[in-house]
């Protein structure tokens, strides 16, 4: 037997279709640009690829090295190739330069916002690549070159000053580097006469040179030296030069860039590395101490913890460089200073 037909309900049923056939339309005339008047719809976001996917061309095969890379699709496949075969190809080689045992697995990132370094490594054992500047100079594949040594070096950067962190970075680079020649790359054979060696990179790599060849030579190259006694957990001080060389390392300097040697003065004021005025000396004449002149003489940033101040001398010493920051007037002797200014002193006064 028939039901009968409810027409109320059966009403309502044709509306409800015809309300979703005609939310359907709406969304395909959005989905397609919209109407005729409608606003130009903006360019899709290209979605950046933040998963790691395992690189190993040819030139990987076998190795036991493992390179993962991260967001390539802004990179030049050929230029990819070149800097991943440069980390199976030289990265082993690399490591036993240094006499250390380096990272087994490795990242490349490549990050493309603006205003970022060639490239760098922000610890731990990933490389971050800026696209923008590996677009502008495609050739500029040993760049790869620095930044593994920095891997290599770990968490030794702590233990040595800068300029000996990129000055061992350039100088691995001349010596692995693969395509230094098709970007004109090279150590600099003469020193500028506003050269330091704290300016590190290139200034330093080839100071390092010229060490091995006057100094170390049948040793180990001064670089390594260097970093194996930071590797048995031996702070830095300049006293290592002339334990490696005879020589102090203003002398060096000297004699490689024929500045003239300036020996500490005989009367000043004494900074240490440690409290109780144990650890290295360093004395200093009256004077102003920005950051960059105190690196000069051996004085690390945020390092000094006692300092001994002689009759007839005053001493203001800053917290930040450029004379910034909390100040603090000394006229005696300081075995421990005051928990603001222990380890935090980038600038200084001598009167």
């Amino acid at each position: 037997m028939d039901r009968p037909i409810n027409k109320r309900r059966s009403a309502g049923i044709r509306r409800l279709h015809y309300w979703l056939v005609g939310l359907t339309n709406a969304l395909l005339l959005s989905a397609c640009g919209g109407g005729e008047d409608a606003p130009p719809r903006p360019a899709p976001v290209p979605v950046v690829d933040m998963s790691p996917r395992l690189a190993r061309p040819a030139c990987g095969n076998n190795s036991p090295l493992t390179l993962f890379v991260i967001n390539t699709a802004r990179v030049d496949p050929v230029q990819l190739e070149k800097l991943v075969c440069t980390f199976y190809e030289t990265y082993p080689a690399m490591s036993a330069t240094l006499k250390t045992d380096a990272p087994k697995e490795v990242t490349y990132s490549f990050d493309d916002a603006p205003n970022q370094p060639p490239a760098w490594v922000a610890g731990g054992a990933t490389v971050y690549y800026s696209t923008r500047y590996l677009a502008q100079v495609p050739k500029d594949v040993d760049v790869a070159v620095h930044e593994l040594t920095h891997v290599i070096q770990g968490k030794l950067t702590g233990a040595m000053p800068g300029w000996i962190i990129e000055g061992t970075a350039d100088w691995m680079r001349n010596l692995f580097g693969r395509y230094n020649q098709e970007i004109g790359w090279a150590l600099s054979d003469s020193v500028a006469p506003t050269a330091r060696y704290i300016d590190g990179y290139g200034t330093a790599a080839q100071f390092f040179n010229w060490v091995d060849k006057t100094h170390r030579q049948g040793r180990d190259p001064v670089a390594v030296a260097l970093h194996l006694n930071a590797l048995q957990g031996v702070n830095y001080n300049s006293s290592v030069w002339v334990t490696l060389t005879g020589k102090t390392l203003a002398e060096l300097w000297s004699a490689y860039s024929g500045q003239p040697y300036m020996p500490a003065p005989s009367v000043g004021v004494s900074f240490y590395t440690e409290q109780n005025y144990q650890g290295p000396e360093v004395k200093l004449g009256k004077g102003r101490y920005d950051l960059k002149d105190l690196l000069w003489a051996d004085i690390s940033n945020d390092a000094i913890r006692s300092i001994r101040v002689p009759a007839g001398f005053k001493l203001t010493v800053y917290q930040h460089e450029n004379f910034t920051g909390l100040s603090l007037t000394l006229q005696a002797d300081t075995d421990t200073l005051l928990p603001a200014f222990d380890r935090a002193i980038s600038s200084l006064l001598i009167e």
